[in-house]
């Protein structure tokens, strides 16, 4: 019996977001976020990176107020190669507190 070659097209993993990279800021005290964006943006080629932070168990005007000074932080925690499309602040009540600037 003699053997036959076939060649084949390689294919190459196009690499993680290779659509759209998305980040997300999230609080230590979420427990159902990143998987709710998963299950939002599942889509091929769109990955999506959570970086979490800080938070109290109390939740009042104070302490989301006090998220302000963790988004930098937060932030800068996630992979710094994803150069992403979009990041989110995961915190409606804390979007609210902390303003838009």
């Amino acid at each position: 019996m003699t053997a036959t070659w076939k060649a084949l097209t390689p294919r190459f993993y196009p690499g993680p977001g290779a659509r759209a990279r998305l980040g997300l800021l999230v609080l230590a005290t979420d427990m159902a976020i990143e998987q709710d964006i998963i299950n939002f943006t599942r889509l091929d080629g769109v990955d999506c990176f959570a970086s979490r932070m800080p938070m109290s168990q109390k939740v009042d005007k104070e302490t989301l107020g006090a998220l302000e000074a963790e988004i930098l932080t937060a932030t800068a925690n996630l992979v710094e190669w994803a150069d992403f499309d979009a990041i989110a602040f995961g915190c409606t009540s804390g979007s609210i507190a902390v303003g838009p600037e």
